[in-house]
């Protein structure tokens, strides 16, 4: 199966295909899939779209295996017990500090009225 993995231009890091990590990481595809869409792990995608992994991937989906079977986790508490992806981190961080201004402007504005000559601020 040497056509699934791929090495990136510059680097002698392999990539590896959902097919080939799922068989690595002993899990089926369809597990892959869904631990990307709850957040735990997040390929590298080509410009055709398909997902590719690093053997860091690798590794954090046979430690997301370990802690779903063995220790029973979710997908909340695998993720607080692996940590962030590290760039979904900063991704998240960023996303939240623009909604919780917002958020706060909005409120801001629905909790303070004005009135002649001084300022009522109800609670919200």
């Amino acid at each position: 199966m040497t056509d699934t993995i791929r090495t990136e231009p510059g680097t002698n890091e392999p990539f590896y295909s959902i097919g080939e990590t799922a068989r690595l990481a002993g899990v089926n595809q369809a597990a892959v899939r869904l631990w990307e869409r709850e957040g735990l792990i997040r390929p590298q995608r080509t410009r055709g779209g398909h997902r590719m992994y690093t053997s860091q991937d690798v590794e954090r989906l046979r430690r997301i295996a370990w802690l779903r079977r063995v220790e029973k986790l979710n997908a909340a508490a695998v993720r607080r017990e692996l940590g962030p992806l590290e760039g979904l981190a900063n991704e998240v961080n960023s996303t939240l500090a623009g909604v919780c201004a917002s958020s706060v402007r909005s409120k801001i504005c629905r909790c303070v009225i004005w009135l002649p000559r001084r300022v009522y601020r109800p609670r919200c």
